[in-house]
């Protein structure tokens, strides 16, 4: 998965705080994103959001990746 898309699914999770409809905005699917986003994880080596039931919440290393996104 190119870094930059994987960077741009996590942006858009930020910004809908829900699996779903980030990945509605990317036009992919859900497992897609999912999927994505583990992977970026596991390549960065930290958690970068703790699941709350449907919605999403930035760890304090998801919150540097999103900044380091948008420069």
């Amino acid at each position: 998965m190119n870094l930059l898309t994987s960077m741009r699914y996590l942006v858009a999770l930020n910004e809908h705080r829900h699996f779903a409809r980030a990945a509605q905005a990317c036009h992919i699917t859900q497992p897609a994103l999912s999927n994505a986003l583990k992977a970026l994880e596991e390549e960065l080596g930290a958690p970068l959001f703790d699941r709350i039931g449907r919605r999403v919440r930035l760890t304090d290393s998801g919150r540097q990746a999103v900044q380091s996104a948008r420069v």
